[in-house]
């Protein structure tokens, strides 16, 4: 049944075929996920949202240099929930043209955000290498291929270099071998997970301009015992305000909770929130990740698109 599941649902993820938020859409969902290609984050929702997909898959934060706060802004700016996440881990690779040295090379290609991965080892390859940027890692195999560019390598998951013909000159070369980026699944539809599950939460609320206003919202969840996992804030956005445009200075303050929103303690907790914020959105309540194996990791999803096929 699961099998049947993963065959069956379409995930749209940001990249070409063999960039990492693919790789990480298959260990989420199993390798026989068909996976909808999108050009960016925004195309991602355009997909979920259009039917176009079942699910999308979005990197969120890095273990390393923390949010991608472009993915926050599209969370209060569209409909679809987070349904699920996944801490993905997979070494960075060197790799360039069949026959490329690492000397040759003059040019590195990938996302901005990898180069921010990867600091340490691009400045050691010295000031005469270029970095320049691609709209995704895979983006970027994909050019040095089809350009035939013999003095550029690029920054991809292995799986890019081999779909694209690519050798790989090193491996592992991120600045912290324990990086885990931790991606969300979204989705149209929102379920409630079951109350047995431990769950995760993730709120967006307008914050008053006043005083406290900020230690008043934690204090709700303080006062009840509910574990604060994680805090941001952006830049009001037009959805989330009550007065038309956004004023200069007002923010959103994005907060992960461990709780489920079925339970009594979370509903009191967001009944009082409402008394300290401009607005107030739950984006999303699903199970935490757990690295969970073989038909576990699907169970989730087996229970959230059961009969919508």
């Amino acid at each position: 049944h699961s099998l049947r599941i993963a065959q069956m649902a379409k995930c749209a993820f940001p990249g070409l075929e063999g960039c990492f938020s693919q790789m990480a859409a298959k260990k989420y969902f199993g390798d026989d996920v068909c996976g909808v290609p999108a050009e960016n984050f925004t195309k991602v929702f355009e997909c979920v949202e259009t039917g176009a997909a079942n699910f999308g898959i979005l990197p969120i934060e890095t273990s390393l240099s923390g949010a991608l706060f472009n993915v926050y802004d599209l969370l209060v700016s569209n409909k679809s929930f987070v349904i699920g996440e996944i801490f993905f881990s997979a070494p960075f690779c060197l790799a360039a043209l069949p026959g490329v040295e690492k000397k040759d090379v003059t040019h590195v290609m990938s996302h901005p955000e990898i180069f921010r991965e990867c600091q340490k080892y691009l400045s050691a390859m010295g000031p005469e290498v270029t970095l320049v940027q691609s709209a995704d890692t895979a983006a970027a195999a994909m050019k040095i291929r089809d350009s035939n560019m013999r003095n550029t390598a690029c920054v991809v998951h292995k799986r890019a270099s081999e779909h694209y013909g690519l050798n790989v000159l090193e491996e592992g070369i991120e600045d912290d071998r324990n990086l885990l980026t931790r991606y969300i699944i979204i989705s149209k539809e929102n379920k409630t997970t079951p109350p047995y599950q431990q769950t995760r939460t993730m709120l967006a609320c307008g914050l008053q301009n006043a005083p406290a206003s900020l230690f008043k919202c934690l204090s709700c969840f303080a006062l009840r015992d509910i574990n604060i996992i994680k805090l941001e804030t952006r830049p009001c956005a037009r959805q989330m305000t009550q007065h038309g445009a956004p004023r200069p200075w007002e923010y959103v303050l994005y907060i992960d909770v461990d709780c489920n929103v079925g339970e009594q303690k979370a509903q009191s907790a967001l009944k009082n929130l409402e008394d300290f914020t401009t607005s107030l959105r739950v984006l999303g309540c699903f199970p935490r990740f757990s690295s969970p194996k073989g038909d576990e990791l699907l169970q989730h999803i087996v229970n959230f698109t059961a009969g919508s096929f």
